[in-house]
């Protein structure tokens, strides 16, 4: 690792002591820690993942006119399991939207 200073200038990161998460490494860790099961759904499903820090996460269920018909606030730890119950008259395609500080995180859910 290099570290560049304002000028320019490479200096020795060995006295390095903080790490700086940038947008583009924040949305991977949304991208590639994010599970949403089972799908197909009958109206209940577990969002699983990994947040590096305990976090908000707003979850919406969109339907295909952009309209939101679900929607809830969690508070997860790191490492969680989001148990997600919708209404019982939800059914058909939807657009699963999980957004966190880290970025946003969307899936295609059947709910039958």
């Amino acid at each position: 690792v290099v570290a560049v200073d304002a000028s320019g200038c490479p200096s020795d990161t060995t006295a390095a002591t903080n790490i700086i998460l940038t947008n583009i490494d924040r949305w991977d860790i949304v991208a590639q820690s994010f599970n949403l099961f089972p799908n197909p759904s009958q109206g209940l499903m577990h969002l699983k993942g990994f947040l590096p820090t305990m976090s908000q996460v707003d979850i919406r269920l969109i339907d295909m006119l952009g309209r939101t018909v679900f929607q809830t606030q969690r508070e997860v730890s790191q490492q969680f399991d989001v148990e997600i119950q919708v209404p019982e008259q939800l059914k058909g395609v939807f657009i699963l939207l999980a957004d966190t500080p880290y970025g946003p995180w969307q899936q295609k859910v059947v709910i039958k």
